[in-house]
């Protein structure tokens, strides 16, 4: 039996004053001093910065241990974390504390930055809630990707907003007692490594990953680098090429002439986004896979020819008129922002000036195409694999292997 890729442990801090679950035993009262930073060394310092500087908070959110403290809106700022420690002070909520564990491996691959951390728990915290009788928008939580050790791991926090739980012999509105169930665990561990390893989640990451990265290459712009230039001179030549009259899509019959030059950037986009291009490989290899087995059939059934029955070239034809049509619409903008420029121009200096702003915008533009190429080819790509999957299923009942649902 193997080590599980993703462990959950919960506990909680109970607020004694407020709900007489203990007998104020120094255990629990140190606890809940810890959990509801009612001292220096506190949650967030631990979660934000490290124990050695404070609280909890702190150490998740230290730069050389932590991503930092995140919510569901992003990364806490300074006054967003005061806010949510003054919070902790005075909730009588019971305060769970849960630390999500990965193995060096699983985590490695699957947990690169605090976005994806942050993702996961958007997605899967709302019916873990649910599961233990507490309504998603009558939580606050908080959490940290700690970095700092072989095996990754997130810490996560929440309490209850306001009390609402009830029970039979409860008079009024109450805040949920502490103790969750294994099942709910159980099935939290379960979601968790189903949402990671799922194909469309990591399509996801390598999308945010390549836009992050065109953002941070947009505003921390150093000069120049060689994919930037090229892409900047080839977008540059094909929007002076653009026809003048007439519908000017990747389909259209005035762009016959500039579809392999449309081609030819979309290729070369793709070759230079190292994730992009093994998300396209992978696809083309899924494709492959699924004309093969369509071959097969064929055969079996004495078909002659297959090749109607094939979804290869069909699929990646319609990518590239997606993802063509991307880069197309970027050098429109290029060429109008441009003739705009240009009308307002009554001399020759102010041609100059128009003419430096349009070769910024251009880069700009440049810088953002592959961004804009790549969400679109992930969607493509998310769209066919869902055709793929239905297409495999009904030749499943077809072929009598599964029932119809």
């Amino acid at each position: 039996m193997g080590v599980p890729n993703v462990l959950v442990s919960i506990g909680y801090a109970p607020n004694d004053e407020a709900l007489k679950l203990h007998s104020i035993k120094p255990k629990y009262l140190a606890e809940r001093k810890f959990y509801s930073c009612r001292q220096n060394n506190d949650i967030l310092k631990y979660i934000n910065s490290g124990i050695d500087e404070g609280d909890f908070l702190g150490y998740a959110g230290n730069r050389e241990k932590s991503s930092g403290l995140f919510g569901e809106n992003g990364l806490l700022t300074k006054t967003a974390i005061k806010d949510l420690r003054s919070m902790l002070r005075t909730t009588d909520s019971n305060i769970w504390h849960a630390v999500i564990s990965f193995t060096e491996e699983f985590g490695g691959k699957y947990m690169t930055s605090y976005k994806d951390a942050m993702e996961l728990l958007k997605a899967e915290l709302p019916a873990f809630f649910k599961s233990i009788g507490v309504a998603a928008d009558n939580v606050v939580w908080y959490a940290g990707l700690h970095e700092n050790t072989d095996n990754q791991h997130i810490h996560l926090g929440f309490f209850e907003k306001e009390p609402r739980f009830t029970g039979e012999n409860c008079k009024g509105k109450r805040y949920r007692f502490g103790t969750i169930g294994q099942d709910a665990l159980n099935s939290l561990r379960i979601k968790i490594e189903e949402r990671l390893t799922d194909a469309g989640f990591d399509l996801k990451r390598s999308r945010r990953n390549l836009t992050d990265s065109a953002q941070d290459t947009l505003f921390h712009l150093q000069g120049l680098n060689d994919y930037e230039r090229e892409l900047k001179r080839k977008l540059l030549a094909l929007y002076r090429a653009l026809p003048i009259d007439g519908r000017v899509s990747y389909g259209s019959k005035n762009m016959d002439a500039l579809r392999p030059q449309v081609n030819e950037i979309v290729n070369f986009i793709i070759k230079n986004n190292p994730n992009l291009k093994r998300d396209f490989d992978a696809f083309c290899s899924d494709l492959a896979r699924f004309d093969a087995n369509r071959k097969r059939i064929c055969e079996d059934q004495k078909i002659a020819d297959s090749s109607k029955y094939l979804v290869s070239d069909k699929y990646l034809t319609d990518i590239y008129r997606r993802l063509g049509d991307k880069v197309i619409k970027a050098a429109l903008n290029i060429k109008q922002k441009g003739d705009r420029e240009a009308k307002k121009c009554k001399t020759d200096l102010a041609k100059k000036r128009a003419d430096k702003r349009h070769r910024g915008y251009l880069l700009e533009r440049a810088l953002r195409i592959g961004a804009d190429v790549d969400d679109e080819a992930i969607n493509c790509f998310e769209e066919f694999r869902r055709r793929l999957a239905q297409a495999n299923y009904e030749r499943l009942v077809e072929e009598g292997v599964i029932e119809a649902e």
